[in-house]
């Protein structure tokens, strides 16, 4: 991380001369090239041709400071800067970006321009920060590194000697003194390959190794990827959700990155070795039971792969289960308000687009504690009978300037809040749980602020979904519009739309529905 950089060394004498920081500005050091992305001569900076009139005459470094770069020539003018100065540094790519990583201390890096977190470019195991973080742990312990690679260096030569009992015993000598060393673990596996053991004992192999490395699991589970299919191959569905729901625990300990993708990297090779869509459901359970006491940021993606994998396909009704056992089974935490209210907040509207009432229902009350603050209490014009509207769904045409996590509340005399965007003709639909034979009355009431938004408004029903009967018109809603409809009147749909003569928002503070 000092002396491994990809520019040159005249580069590196020529920063060290040029580019004298204290040590707690090194991450702004990226800042003394300017971002520009074309040269003089109209070249681009992706292209061959934007440094090449200079590339004898400077090294990379005096070209940068002096044409300018983008995010790749900024964030190696940084770390170069510091590495010239003794200081670890790293680039790491990020989602159509490039950062670095500075390392101010043991185990302590610091990002700049972005960063540290993402895929480094510099490394000695390579995939993103969690395994910059085990480097740490296992190079940072001089002693127990020297004899592990002592240890393992007398494996080979027992190996090669043919004394396989001495060789095993070096080798476990070698994983003892240094259990997290990546290299001292594959060679580990591969001796094991060769015995050949039951799968139960592979899976007995992989359960130590994931505790073993404790919170460093993100290798661990990479590592165990690679014996899973001899660990599980005796194993049903109900097995193989059992350890699935074990490499998900140990995830949960992990700390935090953006750059493990674990939709993609754990739960989709995971689906993939299940047969029914009992066990598919059970998978998205464990890992949301896992994931929920975690950080909001796994949780919000392990909750985004249900959205893609249930939800979208019209599976709300697993999804709801699995979400509610997840939460029940799931002991209270003290995760990330921001994190939890923006993961909980996609599921929603998720949720109300793929029209699931039950995952809606779990999904809302899930996030109460995450929810905004009630408006104020409102003397409401209720309708008689008892309110079922509570139970439904509500969705809009469109969110913007919304908060979903509020959208439950509309439902019930509480009061919430569901803000569409700016339309010619927004509309706000609820759900009933099953076909109400007769409605005893509806109530909208609009929100504190923006009354005149809402004018010229029509509220229709429907026992089907698609089409759509008036129950009521108004040229002028007022704050609290009430409906009570003739007897007998069914529906399980209720929209309340708005006709604009130019695009205007809509939104209401409560959408009640009663029944007798």
């Amino acid at each position: 991380f000092v002396v491994g950089q990809q520019w040159s060394d005249e580069a590196l004498a020529w920063l060290n001369a040029h580019a004298n920081l204290p040590l707690e500005r090194y991450p702004e050091a990226c800042w003394a090239v300017e971002y520009k992305g074309t040269s003089d001569f109209g070249d681009t900076v992706q292209g061959p041709l934007y440094l090449r009139p200079w590339s004898d005459r400077m090294n990379e470094a005096q070209n940068a400071r002096l044409h300018g770069s983008v995010c790749g020539g900024l964030s190696t003018f940084g770390v170069c800067a510091a590495a010239a100065h003794g200081i670890p540094a790293y680039t790491t790519g990020q989602p159509g970006h490039c950062a670095m990583g500075i390392r101010f201390a043991r185990g302590d890096w610091r990002g700049g321009f972005g960063g540290p977190d993402g895929s480094p470019h510099l490394y000695i195991w390579p995939g993103n920060s969690h395994y910059i973080d085990l480097t740490e742990t296992v190079f940072g312990d001089d002693d127990g590194l020297t004899r592990a690679l002592l240890h393992l260096a007398r494996y080979h030569l027992f190996r090669h000697a043919g004394r396989h009992e001495a060789a095993a015993a070096a080798l476990a000598a070698a994983v003892q003194a240094s259990p997290l060393h990546l290299d001292i673990r594959r060679e580990q596996i591969a001796r094991n390959r060769e015995a050949g053991p039951t799968p139960s004992l592979w899976r007995a192999y992989a359960e130590s190794l994931l505790a073993d490395f404790g919170i460093h699991s993100h290798p661990a589970i990479d590592l165990c990827r690679e014996i899973e299919p001899l660990a599980m191959a005796d194993l049903d569905d109900d097995g193989r959700v059992a350890w699935f729901a074990t490499v998900h625990q140990a995830a949960a300990r992990a700390s935090d990155s953006w750059a493990w993708d674990i939709p993609q990297q754990v739960l989709d090779p995971q689906a993939l070795q299940l047969r029914s869509p009992e066990a598919r459901e059970a998978l998205l359970r464990e890992a949301l039971a896992a994931h929920l006491g975690g950080t909001g940021d796994r949780f919000g993606k392990v909750l985004e792969w249900g959205v893609n994998e249930f939800l979208s396909k019209g599976q709300g009704d697993a999804f709801g289960r699995a979400f509610s056992a997840a939460v029940a089974a799931t002991p209270a935490a003290d995760p990330d308000p921001k994190q939890m209210q923006d993961a909980y907040s996609k599921a929603i509207l998720a949720a109300e687009a793929a029209r699931s009432i039950t995952a809606f229902q779990a999904l809302a009350l899930s996030a109460q504690p995450f929810a905004p603050a009630a408006p104020p209490p409102v003397d409401l014009d209720l309708p008689a009978g008892t309110i079922v509207s509570v139970q439904g769904l509500i969705h809009a045409s469109s969110s913007s300037w919304d908060n979903p996590l509020a959208h439950l509340a509309v439902l019930g005399p509480t009061g919430g809040a569901i803000h569409t965007k700016d339309e010619t003709n927004p509309h706000i639909i609820v759900e009933l749980p099953t076909t109400v034979p007769a409605i005893g009355g509806i109530l909208l009431v609009k929100n504190d602020g923006n009354q005149h938004r809402l004018k010229r408004v029509r509220l229709s029903r429907s026992t089907d979904g698609a089409t759509w009967f008036p129950l009521a018109e108004s040229d002028d809603m007022p704050r609290q519009w009430r409906i009570d409809p003739p007897p007998a009147t069914a529906a399980r749909w209720l929209k309340f739309e708005a006709f604009n003569d130019k695009p205007e928002f809509c939104h209401l503070r409560n959408f009640i529905v009663t029944a007798p």
